[in-house]
């Protein structure tokens, strides 16, 4: 018997070696450049994506080795622009991976998540419907918001400090819930203290990603963990569900507004088109929730941050925005020349659909720069790579706000915040409008501004600004990075502080992914005993008839 399980073993590590060899000498990706133990396994680049660095070892890997590598037996990244025109561009047979089979805040599929192109072009335009019918709403329920943000921003600074990303982050949720149900969720009001809601969307980034890592009965598990994080995340899809479904059971009656929801509803009432159902509105609510709070006020709250602590710019962008109209609009804003391009490039720098991308080749393959890939690889990608390539953009991790003023047609190419094609981020007008009239009421608001001397430059560095290293030793070695976050601080010249302070990334988030699954292991052991796995993704593109068709809705 002993010596039958042996055979066994031995059996089983010879087929194991043999088929690695295999891979070495002869498998489809075996010509493609890359580090030697790509061959045999992808387990450090899924260690960086469960740590959060995987788009600073992709960087660092793809300047030693050039814009396709081999990253796994059958996975490859790919890094510059004609390549990621190939795989998300219109006419991209690529399809989105089976993971995001795993992403739901309902039983329904979302936009965001759905895999067929078909089904994908036909919610788009019923979505997209919603969002055209709410164009001339969109711009006053912004301004109104933005300027009771920007209240109670200098409210709070009078007793010492403002947080300014928490209360982006309240304007974010309530500019998304009442464009899509006719009513904000009021955390203005309230800064979010005490609103489930307000801490689940915090964390939506680590539950997204337990959704891709673990199975549905150890996820189950995590609402009874004893670990108070582990539980917080666990309850997340439901939390935020239940928000939504209340509100949407509102969304006729008088005290809710015109609303993207309202107006599907009725359209599906006076022409007999087809509407989703009620949990399929749901989960496209609780995606755009999801999708458009913590992104926007990020790239808000960094905006912010590289305006003011450079003087002479803040106070460019202060002159600018002071000669504004009262009653100023989006186009009068699109016509300010620095402030226009300083959140460009913030869109750049801190791309809010920055998430390295998962993609499978088509059955025929595609070529990408000589290198063939072979149908069914994955391959990966990210904006976050693409607005850093130094020979479109020079000196890439710098700020710079005049930068957009007049770009190139390979700088307008390569900025690729919400992605391109068909799966663009479907929220983008209402994302960029946002942070337009935010940063204009902000800097009308609050004239004279200054970094907080607790804030240093390391402190507000994150993932998205890697500190420079030498990519081809650490490619060479395979090493593996991460990077720290810490809060910082800011306050203006008469006395109180605006801060960033709980400002918190997806990397943080990440930090210990393994982890929290040994912990849930664990705790699904003990249960047993006693009673019995980023953007944000982004959007991409599909075929020339699916963009055809969205244009002209």
């Amino acid at each position: 018997m002993s010596i039958t399980i042996v055979s066994s073993v031995a059996l089983l590590l010879v087929a194991i070696v043999l088929k690695a060899l295999s891979n070495f000498y002869r498998g489809p990706l075996s010509a493609l450049p890359g580090p030697w133990y790509t061959h045999f396994t992808g387990i450090p680049l899924l260690y960086t994506r469960a740590t959060g660095t995987s788009r600073q070892h992709l960087r660092r890997i793809h300047k030693f080795y050039g814009p396709v590598v081999r990253v796994g037996p059958s996975e490859v990244s790919i890094n510059s622009l004609d390549g990621y025109y190939k795989v998300h561009g219109v006419g991209s047979r690529c399809i989105k991976a089976p993971v995001f089979d795993s992403i739901r805040f309902s039983h329904s599929p979302m936009l965001f998540t759905m895999r067929d192109p078909k089904l994908h072009a036909q919610r788009k335009r019923v979505l997209g419907r919603g969002f055209s019918a709410m164009k001339e709403e969109q711009e006053i329920t912004i301004r109104r918001l933005a300027e009771l943000a920007v209240s109670k921003i200098k409210k709070e600074a009078q007793d010492g400090r403002a947080d300014v990303y928490k209360w982006w982050r309240c304007l974010a949720v309530d500019v998304i819930s009442e464009m899509a149900v006719g009513k904000p969720f009021e955390l203005l009001k309230s800064g979010g203290q005490d609103l489930p809601v307000f801490k689940a969307l915090g964390n939506a980034g680590p539950s997204v990603i337990l959704q891709v890592m673990l199975p549905s009965s150890l996820l189950a598990l995590t609402k009874w963990s004893p670990i108070t994080w582990l539980r917080d995340v666990g309850q997340v899809t439901e939390i935020i569900f239940n928000r939504v479904s209340t509100a949407l059971n509102e969304v006729l009656s008088p005290s809710c507004g015109p609303s993207m929801v309202r107006h599907m509803l009725n359209e599906a009432e006076l022409s007999k088109r087809p509407v989703l159902s009620d949990d399929e509105l749901g989960s496209e609510v609780a995606m755009m929730l999801v999708a458009g709070s913590d992104s926007t006020a990020a790239t808000l709250t960094y905006a912010t941050w590289e305006i003011i602590r450079d003087p002479d710019l803040r106070r460019k962008i202060e002159d600018e925005v002071a000669g504004l109209p009262e009653d100023f609009t989006s186009k009068d804003l699109e016509a300010l020349p620095l402030l226009s391009s300083a959140l460009e490039e913030a869109l750049r720098m801190y791309n809010p659909a920055a998430a390295l991308v998962e993609r499978i080749v088509p059955p025929g393959g595609i070529s990408v720069h000589g290198w063939n890939i072979p149908g069914g690889t994955m391959v990966y990608t990210t904006g976050w790579l693409v607005s850093r390539l130094e020979e479109i953009f020079p000196n890439p991790d710098v700020f710079d706000a005049t930068r957009f003023i007049k770009p190139s047609h390979e700088q307008s190419r390569a900025h690729v915040p919400f992605s391109i094609g068909a799966r663009s981020c479907i929220g983008m007008h209402l994302a960029r409008m946002e942070i337009l009239v935010t940063l204009a009421t902000f800097f009308r608001e609050c004239r004279g501004l200054r970094i907080h001397d607790d804030t240093t430059d390391d402190m507000m560095a994150q993932m998205i600004i890697p500190n420079e290293q030498d990519a081809s030793q650490l490619a060479r070695r395979g090493w593996l990075f991460g990077d720290n976050i810490t809060p910082g601080y800011m306050t203006p010249q008469g006395g109180g502080a605006f801060t960033f302070g709980g400002f918190t990334s997806m990397q943080m988030f990440l930090m210990g992914g393994v982890l929290v699954i040994i912990l849930i292991i664990g705790v699904a052991a003990c249960a047993g005993g006693g009673s019995e796995t980023t953007a944000t993704d982004e959007e991409a593109g599909d075929d020339d008839k699916e963009e055809e068709e969205e244009k002209d809705d």
